[in-house]
């Protein structure tokens, strides 16, 4: 906790109020470090059919933790395969960290989540280095019009998680629910498990719909502290390509914002989208 915080809770009287500004200071204080979200399954590569535990992990690979799984947050929770598409929502233990998922087919399965919005607020200083850590262009050109970039940042974010798993040898062709996007409001379109002729991964980025241009887009590694491995700008037709590793566990990461008007609670709203995979 800055020393701004603490001085200001030592000041305030009350102890709610003063537990109140604990929980803001630490929430600055957090915030920018906890953003990465994504679905991390105990194996992604599997030999025949078996249940596959599963967490939900938030922070960055260095100092990943566990999300406080939350049913009322989330909106969305689906599991593609061959078999068809499953609600899997009930699943998600309420404020556990495991959760277990039946695979009981051959070839791909991807497990997809969507989260609803919550709130966070940044000192200036904070704030702007948020944005140039994470390549968030929409955001700094705003607050650069707005003049406001010594202002605190509001922002509400909701986070999307995809993980590919692989049951077996790896299909000729990928399914659609690999190949395609599965309309999330950010989302990463890959099939990491095939390279091109430079061997290295080809991945989209969608925003709403439509490819997306001028987001940085990162590659994780998730088993290792070397964390962030390279990063790269979506050209016009929202593309990247990353080299394509032999082994380990891996994550492709992009987080989109636009400015809205008139929201009590933000200034922007910010998506956090990953694809988690591994060999």
């Amino acid at each position: 906790m800055n020393l701004v915080c603490l001085h200001i809770i030592l000041m305030t009287g009350g102890f709610m109020k003063r537990l109140l500004l604990t929980a803001t200071c630490l929430l600055w204080a957090t915030s920018a470090q906890a953003h990465d979200f994504w679905l991390h399954p105990a194996t992604f590569k599997m030999d025949a059919p078996s249940e596959v535990a599963l967490t939900i992990r938030i922070g960055h690979a260095q100092d990943q933790t566990y999300w406080a799984s939350d049913p009322d947050r989330v909106t969305s929770f689906r599991h593609f395969s061959a078999e068809g598409t499953l609600d899997i929502q009930s699943s998600i233990p309420a404020g556990g960290k495991n959760i277990s998922v039946p695979v009981e087919a051959s070839g791909f399965h991807m497990l997809a989540i969507e989260t609803t919005h919550a709130f966070s607020e940044l000192p200036a200083k904070a704030f702007n280095a948020y944005l140039k850590e994470e390549g968030l262009t929409s955001i700094m050109s705003a607050r650069k019009d707005a003049k406001t970039q010594a202002e605190a940042g509001r922002e509400i974010y909701a986070r999307r998680g995809k993980s590919l798993m692989l049951v077996g040898d790896v299909p000729e062709a990928a399914p659609d629910f690999v190949a395609k996007p599965l309309g999330m409001t950010l989302e990463i379109v890959a099939n990491p498990y095939r390279a091109n002729a430079d061997g290295e991964i080809e991945a989209t980025v969608f925003y709403r719909g439509l490819p997306l241009e001028g987001a940085q887009i990162v590659f994780v590694s998730l088993d290792t502290m070397a964390g962030d491995i390279a990063a790269k700008i979506s050209d016009e037709d929202g593309l990247v390509s990353f080299r394509k590793p032999s082994a380990g566990q891996w994550m492709i990461h992009a987080v989109w914002s636009d400015p809205i008007e008139d929201h009590p609670m933000g200034d922007f709203d910010t998506t956090f989208s990953s694809l988690s995979f591994g060999y």
